[in-house]
């Protein structure tokens, strides 16, 4: 895919569908905590200070990643990594998602718990 393909597919997707969100599940930084990433991804979305609290613990509580919210993306599994990517997209809960291939290269547990989050 062309870096002008991705471009235009940003453009129309922001016209058409303001309120979805693009992931890019190997674009974490590793140096950063699960909180850090879905905190930045909240901001960047334009969520309140007030109801950023709210929608973390609604988040990570949903992606069963309470246990890893201080955690270096680092240390995370790919299926851990896979939860935070998604978690970045909805945490402004979106109306719309498209996902491209989100199970990819995940063992069958990790697959079966992706399913089930979606």
């Amino acid at each position: 895919m062309s870096c002008l393909t991705v471009c235009l597919f940003l453009i129309i997707r922001a016209k058409v569908f303001p309120n979805s969100a693009i992931c890019l599940i190997f674009g974490l930084p590793d140096g950063l905590s699960v909180i850090q990433c879905l905190t930045y991804a909240a901001k960047s979305r334009g969520i309140p200070d007030a109801r950023l609290p709210d929608l973390l613990l609604e988040t990570v509580r949903l992606l069963n990643l309470e246990h890893k919210l201080y955690a270096k993306v680092s240390d995370l599994s790919r299926g851990q990594k896979q939860r935070v990517g998604i978690g970045q997209v909805i945490i402004h809960r979106p109306k719309f998602l498209l996902l491209d291939e989100p199970a990819s290269g995940l063992d069958p547990e990790a697959r079966h718990e992706l399913s089930l989050l979606l």
